[in-house]
């Protein structure tokens, strides 16, 4: 079952204001942005980074960092991150959150530098 339109809303939100407080400033947008993705099929969020290709800087890439997956029998958020390996894994320090905000609280903090290196 997908996500109702109020949902969609309040995580769209929720998702501009963590890139707003969080991500790069604007003045440099053009080398690094954030954005995120709903997917309302998969019931998850993804946070990506923006930025040119290295070797074609007019072609912009998005590399994930953050996944949030809502799992509605347990009404709790399941966390993972993206490996050198290219694949999601379990963020094993706090694998599970009871919100998408407490999600983002964790990700924000990054205690164990697996987000942001």
């Amino acid at each position: 079952m997908s996500w109702s339109e109020f949902e969609v809303y309040r995580y769209e939100k929720l998702m501009e204001q963590f890139c707003a407080e969080h991500g790069p400033p604007p003045d440099i947008w053009d080398k690094l942005k954030w954005g995120y993705e709903l997917d309302q099929k998969r019931q998850s969020v993804v946070l990506y980074e923006i930025r040119p290709q290295f070797d074609d800087p007019e072609n912009k890439i998005h590399i994930p960092i953050f996944k949030a997956v809502y799992v509605k029998s347990r009404d709790l958020w399941k966390i993972y991150w993206m490996k050198s390996d290219m694949k999601w894994h379990g963020y094993d320090p706090e694998p599970e959150a009871d919100s998408l905000r407490e999600a983002l609280n964790i990700l924000s903090e990054d205690k164990y530098c697996y987000f942001f290196g």
